[in-house]
């Protein structure tokens, strides 16, 4: 859980992400990999695990990802859900499905990120953290 007590939020992550493009009739993708004041992108003729080790970039850092299947077999470090996917995932299954959990739940995470984004630390205190449980 990225926003325990006595850290800072997503201090030392790594957010990961890939969108696909067209050049000359072919699909290639843009790796992006950022972490606190740099961004890197890489452009690689493949989307997978393949592009993944030639780039040779995921660390031990955490990582903050959608849970594309080339992340999840880097077992050192920590793995994190991107909260902007999980956000658009329920939406779909809200406006698919219109069940109440995924609209209780899409409201939850907005009021975790809005008490964890107000204090300057970007830190719940313990009291909290109590009160989001």
């Amino acid at each position: 859980m990225p926003w325990k007590t006595g850290r800072r939020v997503d201090r030392g992550a790594l957010y990961v992400d890939e969108v696909s493009l067209r050049v000359r009739r072919s699909k290639q993708w843009i790796h992006a990999y950022a972490g606190r004041d740099l961004t890197v992108k890489f452009w690689h003729r493949k989307g997978n695990q393949e592009a993944i080790e030639v780039i040779h970039i995921i660390p031990t850092l955490r990582r903050i990802h959608d849970r594309w299947s080339p992340y999840l077999p880097y077992d050192h470090g920590d793995h994190g859900l991107c909260g902007s996917h999980r956000l658009r995932e329920l939406s779909l299954v809200i406006e698919g499905n219109g069940y109440r959990w995924a609209y209780n739940m899409k409201w939850l995470l907005g009021e975790t990120c809005a008490e964890v984004s107000a204090p300057e630390e970007k830190q719940l205190t313990d009291q909290g953290l109590a009160n989001l449980h």
